[in-house]
């Protein structure tokens, strides 16, 4: 399911458990390496080996652009 970026704002305000995750290759954060308060960068090559570091907590939200 995709959500808005005005949607997840909103879940982040309200404080819901979310994971975000920053699947974005290392190139594509030359330009911008700002990344999402919270967010675990992983690329998506390296998200079968670093799964484990994911909590399962709440919602996981995956950001890739």
């Amino acid at each position: 399911v995709r959500i808005t970026p005005e949607e997840l704002k909103d879940k982040l305000d309200v404080g819901e458990a979310l994971t975000i995750i920053d699947l974005r290759h290392p190139l594509d954060l030359l330009p911008d390496p700002h990344t999402l308060p919270g967010a675990l960068r992983i690329s998506p090559e390296e998200l079968e080996r670093r799964h484990n570091e994911i909590t399962r907590d709440g919602e996981i939200v995956l950001f890739c652009t």
